[in-house]
């Protein structure tokens, strides 16, 4: 496999390439801040956790914009060839997705607003489970990223499908409740949007795992492939 971001001959190059890199990984980790205050309104839905998400997101986004500006700026001043270039696509890909992800995760803290505490008490052990996946499947895969290293990126793959089957169940057992308490049919709607936010989340992170793999071989992979 050949080696990612070898050292060049400008040091300004490698300076900028560095600085993508940690505009990304500073996303993902924020992004993870933002899901363990999820996890936090939980047990304590209070609105003064959406102000603590909402002014998060605003950091996210600005290091969103930050990637995006010094890419553009590497492309057009660089012109960067293989692996370089397919580094600064694959991060411009990377910081969107993750600027998504907040985005969804905000979203669901918001929902979490709108469901009775008996029903969120019903549901709130599996959407522990999920969100949890969620952090252990981004730390992978940005993990992958930083390091250029498939294995550890893959390892995405792997919890992928336990959280499609949770999401598969849930979406179920909303259903059959919808049908069994219509009057609580407003909370168990939050609670599927939440669930198709926080599967959303997961898929995400397997095109994170792509584009890890597009950077090292320049090759396109699926799920399939492992």
């Amino acid at each position: 496999m050949e080696k990612v971001l070898q050292t060049h001959t400008v040091s300004s190059f490698d300076k900028e390439l560095n600085n993508i890199s940690s505009n990304v990984v500073s996303m993902s980790e924020l992004v993870i801040d933002v899901v363990r205050i999820f996890l936090d309104s939980l047990s304590d839905p209070r609105g003064e956790n959406l102000s603590k998400v909402e002014e998060i997101d605003n950091k996210v986004n600005e290091l969103d914009r930050n990637v995006e500006k010094i890419s553009t700026n590497i492309i057009a001043l660089r012109h960067p060839l293989a692996i370089d270039l397919r580094y600064v696509i694959a991060a411009t890909k990377i910081s969107t997705i993750i600027e998504r992800q907040g985005d969804m995760i905000e979203s669901a803290v918001k929902k979490l607003l709108n469901i009775e505490t008996k029903i969120l008490n019903e549901y709130k052990d599996s959407l522990t489970l999920i969100a949890n996946y969620g952090i252990e499947m981004l730390s992978y895969a940005i993990k992958g990223y930083k390091n250029q290293d498939t294995n550890e990126a893959n390892k995405v793959w792997r919890i992928e499908d336990k959280v499609d089957d949770m999401c598969d169940e849930l979406f179920i057992k909303i259903k059959n409740d919808i049908r069994n308490h219509p009057s609580d049919v407003d909370s168990y709607v939050s609670v599927m949007l939440i669930v198709r936010g926080l599967e959303r989340i997961a898929d995400y992170c397997t095109k994170i795992t792509k584009a890890v793999h597009y950077v090292t071989s320049g090759e396109r992979v699926s799920e399939r492939d492992f």
